[in-house]
């Protein structure tokens, strides 16, 4: 009975307790449900780093994003990483500063950050990241997990030149999810079910 209780402490110990993923869109097949706002986009099965990947061609003016898609709106992880691969196939004009920026939004509040230094290189494709931290994106620490907590949207700025003219490419774009907790009944009755496992057992 004592070691049966011990098992049982040690499992309200680890109640809530799981390793972190991570959730990549890598559009081998298609899409993934990502969209754009003054781009056109293309599915491409070859090409990318590696792979399938998206094509973003500049189609009207103003400033053109990307929204993720819905298998990448789950809650974050603190202290984690966003992190895309991006590529520029043609273009020209003057930089647009705005590329680059990732917008976060969830729980009422919404923060954004530049996350692409300058423009992509010229036919290679080049991993960016941002950390998931709340001085990175000038929240308090509650208001930071609240925002990763409820995520309903992620935007990317993809306008690289001002005017109507480039062609990029966007692959593996990457986020680490919260770890999900291990439900509590589950960790204080395995114990239990091994217990009574044994005894029909030894019968």
């Amino acid at each position: 009975m004592k070691a049966l209780f011990t098992a049982l402490a040690a499992g309200a110990a680890l109640v809530g307790v799981a390793s972190a993923a991570t959730q990549s869109a890598t559009f081998d097949s298609d899409a993934e449900g990502f969209t754009t706002s003054g781009f056109g986009i293309t599915w491409t099965a070859t090409g990318g780093n590696p792979d399938g990947y998206i094509r973003l061609n500049d189609t009207v003016g103003g400033v053109g994003t990307l929204s993720v898609g819905p298998d990448l709106l789950v809650p974050l992880m603190v202290g984690g990483q966003i992190s895309v691969d991006a590529t520029f196939f043609s273009g020209s004009g003057r930089d647009h500063v705005g590329f680059g920026e990732l917008t976060l939004s969830g729980g009422g509040f919404q923060r954004t950050v530049d996350m692409i230094a300058g423009n992509p290189p010229v036919g290679s494709w080049e991993t960016y990241s941002v950390d998931l931290t709340a001085a990175t994106w000038g929240l308090s620490d509650v208001d930071f997990a609240t925002m990763l907590a409820n995520i309903d949207a992620i935007t990317l700025v993809v306008e690289t030149t001002v005017g109507v003219n480039e062609v990029l490419g966007i692959d593996n774009f990457t986020v680490d999810t919260a770890a999900v907790p291990v439900p509590a009944a589950a960790l204080l009755f395995a114990p239990l079910a091994g217990a009574a496992l044994r005894r029909r057992r030894q019968r």
